[in-house]
């Protein structure tokens, strides 16, 4: 520590390690920075510790005196010590999901896949040269890396600059001179023949509209189109052919031809009106879209006939019901044979999935159509670390459908996620907390379901519901987890506890007590164990074939070596049967069962 810094040292412009991140990246940064004065490992131990706070401080100060020779030891003890912050190294596995999508830019696609592959060390130039031309769409690019593969990966990139450059350009020619195309096209066609009226364009023209009722628009329909598709809640269609003998003086933004206008495209208003119902657009909606017209006419039709009355009332409800059933569109959701995927045929399982609450995988959800509530109980709200304050009173008990009353802590509205990483969707649910023994973590009921509108098939074991862009997800019940859970609900025993606030006992068999304040999973402990995210390599610490241990395949050699020969040192601590665990020596510590002296043991 006596090592003098240079002359012309200056601080470090680089920030504390704490012990919670990366600790190569903060190692590369430290010798990038100090090898700008000197490469001296005296002064590089002398100046470490400067660059570290906290946690890490903490055990650079605990080191003992003498411990550390240079820094390629200091580097190495500190590698081993914050070994859990390394993050997690992707493989070239991860490439396999990674897929150019419908429309998406040659940049855009280019762009992600650069990315994942910084984070991929050693990664081969033909499985990543596979993985790209697998994941590229059809098109000249493709074409161009299978007839000349590429030198390196570099080389991808330099070819895929004139592609990009090449798309863009027909993007903004047909985006922003659609007049010279349109005239361009209309001009090499032939001139049009007379045709009889009765065709199909009259047809299309008389086709009548989805909706019987359209949300007012406060601006119009070419400057909304323009907004939808800035804020991309809007795909444009496939360019449509303009149609013999059409009126070339009307041009629609929509479909890019010519025939009608922007402002009377019917297809444009049908997607703006479900992009209004969906909840976007609200920026353009009129405020004054209350459906009052059913009451023209109506003091009228009273003078001349009142003995009609109820009948118009009738109507009138019948008609707001039609609207409200237009309304609410969802696409069609069918289950069939290929649902049936690693299900028992044979079964009468619960449904069990898994959704994403506070950034929180809550596997045993169990999916009940016949509880009125979405309830969350008192065990898994704890685990999920969401603060006790942010409960809102609710004192009114559940009654269960023999008449049982349950107290409730309270509820509370929380954001769930159901699908998976490639499709999901999420809705705000009210969750009403209770305190029971169960073997479940939550349960959904009919408020959610219809909010998500789901729909549940049984014999399946699966539900799908619509994802907000239109697309049906399928998400399946895990067979597994649904069985261990209903097996653990038959071992569930009530376990009586007296009331939180109130002097009102429950009077039945079980004697003066109310049922709250129970274990929420009684399940085997095993399953809310820490597993690794990594993948693990076997390793056999004891004599027989089945007495293994399990190291991660993050480590080095060198680390993983280390690990082995501490564990085979120390092998003597594991216990593979009862008979290697002896017990503790009487004379230490020895408990005396209160039982007769000349009672005989039986079996």
């Amino acid at each position: 520590m006596g090592a003098r810094l240079p002359d012309n040292w200056k601080n470090l412009a680089l920030e504390k390690y704490d012990g919670t991140s990366d600790l190569e990246e903060h190692l590369d940064a430290f010798v990038t920075q100090v090898g700008l004065y000197t490469d001296d490992d005296a002064v590089m131990c002398k100046v470490f510790p400067t660059s570290l706070k906290g946690s890490a401080l903490n055990w650079f100060t605990r080191l003992p005196p003498g411990s550390i020779d240079s820094f390629t030891t200091l580097s190495s003890r500190f590698a081993i010590q914050f070994a859990t912050s390394r993050p997690h190294q992707l493989t070239s596995i991860a490439l396999v999901n990674i897929r150019q999508e419908k429309k998406e830019p040659l940049r855009t696609f280019m762009e992600r896949f650069g990315k994942m592959t910084l984070f991929i060390r050693d990664l081969d130039l033909a499985v990543a040269m596979h993985h790209l031309t697998t994941a590229l769409r059809p098109g000249p690019f493709v074409n161009s890396l299978c007839k000349k593969p590429p030198r390196d990966l570099d080389d991808p990139r330099q070819r895929a600059t004139k592609y990009m450059q090449m798309e863009e350009l027909a993007e903004f020619r047909s985006q922003n001179r659609p007049d010279l195309f349109l005239a361009k096209k209309e001009s090499d066609k032939e001139l049009p023949r007379p045709r009889p009226r009765d065709t199909t364009d009259r047809e299309k023209n008389n086709r009548g509209p989805r909706y019987m009722k359209y949300t007012p628009l406060n601006t119009s329909r070419a400057k909304v189109l323009e907004q939808a598709l800035a804020t991309e809640v809007l795909v444009v269609p496939r360019r449509a052919m303009t149609p013999p003998h059409a009126d070339t003086s009307k041009a629609c933004q929509f479909h890019r031809n010519r025939g009608h206008t922007t402002e009377k495209c019917s297809a444009l208003r049908d997607r703006i009106e479900d992009l209004v119902k969906a909840g976007h657009l609200q920026n353009f909606v009129r405020g004054d879209n209350r459906r009052n017209n059913y009451r023209t006419g109506r003091e009228e039709g009273r003078k001349e006939n009142r003995d009609r009355e109820p009948h118009r009332n009738r109507s009138r409800e019948h008609s707001r019901s039609q609207e409200r059933s237009t309304a609410i569109r969802m696409p069609p959701i069918t289950f069939t044979d290929q649902d049936f995927q690693g299900v028992d045929p044979v079964q009468d399982d619960p449904m069990v999935i898994s959704v994403e609450i506070n950034n929180c995988i809550v596997r045993k959800t169990l999916v009940d159509q016949g509880s009125s509530a979405d309830i969350l109980y008192w065990k898994t709200f704890e685990q999920l670390g969401i603060p006790e304050q942010e409960l809102t009173p609710y004192d009114e008990p559940l009654v269960g459908f023999s008449g049982e009353r349950v107290d409730t802590r309270g509820t509370i509205d929380l954001y769930t996620y159901f699908g998976d990483d490639q499709q999901r969707r999420r809705i705000k649910v009210r969750y009403v907390e209770v305190s029971a023994n169960t073997s479940y973590d939550i349960l959904l009921g009919r408020p959610s379901l219809n909010r998500l509108r789901a729909i549940v098939s049984t014999p399946h074991l699966a539900m799908k519901f619509s994802s907000e862009e239109g697309k049906i997800i399928t998400l399946h019940a895990d067979q597994k987890t649904a069985r261990k859970c209903y097996l653990a609900s038959l071992k569930v025993q009530p376990t009586p506890k007296t009331t939180r606030c109130r002097d009102v006992n429950v009077i039945g068999d079980i004697g003066q007590y109310k049922m709250e304040g129970l274990e929420l999973d009684p399940i085997i402990e095993d399953e809310h164990r820490v597993e690794p995210t990594e993948t693990t390599i076997p390793f056999q610490l004891g004599k027989m074939e089945d007495q293994v241990t399990n190291l991660s395949s993050q480590l080095t050699d060198d680390d993983a070596e280390d690990i082995k020969r501490v564990l085979l040192r120390y092998s003597d601590l594991f216990a593979w049967t009862a008979a290697d665990m002896p017990g503790i020596d009487p004379s230490f510590h020895c408990h005396q069962l209160s039982i007769c002296r000349d009672a005989k043991p039986i079996a």
